[in-house]
């Protein structure tokens, strides 16, 4: 009789642990799908928005490469000024730089207070009887300046094709 109790003993609270454990399992088991929808939410976000990110700058890259080369114009810079003011040309088109002064210039795109990035185009020095070539690959009105001493500025209006 008592080994009865003791079995029936036994089984019932085998059986009140195997229900506790599956209730654990459920609570765990929607859990661990919770994370999982979390996880599959947050790495489609992550996707979506790599390809249209990697969609922008790839339609950029194109719309920024030139078929063929276009004219080539020419300024210099002398004593804090380029020969011109402005100069207009084509999307595609090339200009030269040539520094027939006897300073050293800094030219980059932008104002003084706001420099701007333009494509293949970094900060260039530019010292006497040197030139650079700019590719005006990127439609658009731009200014460019002398950043050493900041007088010397000319306005690019770059035409699109």
């Amino acid at each position: 009789m008592r080994l009865a109790l003791l079995s029936n003993g036994l089984k019932t609270s085998s059986r009140a642990s195997h229900g506790t454990i599956s209730k654990m399992k459920r609570a765990h088991v929607k859990r661990h799908f919770l994370w999982l929808d979390i996880a599959v939410a947050f790495m489609t976000i992550i996707l979506v928005g790599t390809g249209i990110w990697f969609g922008t700058i790839k339609k950029d890259t194109n719309d920024l490469t030139c078929k063929a080369v276009g004219a080539e114009h020419q300024l210099t810079i002398k004593s804090d000024a380029f020969s011109t003011s402005q100069l207009t040309l084509k999307r595609c088109d090339t200009i030269k730089i040539v520094n027939t002064g006897t300073e050293n210039y800094e030219l980059t795109f932008g104002t003084h207070d706001n420099l701007i990035n333009y494509p293949g185009f970094t900060r260039q020095p530019l010292r006497p009887n040197e030139f650079f070539v700019v590719d005006a690959v990127q439609a658009g009105t731009y200014t460019m300046h002398d950043h050493i001493r900041a007088k010397a500025h000319i306005e690019l209006d770059i035409k699109a094709e």
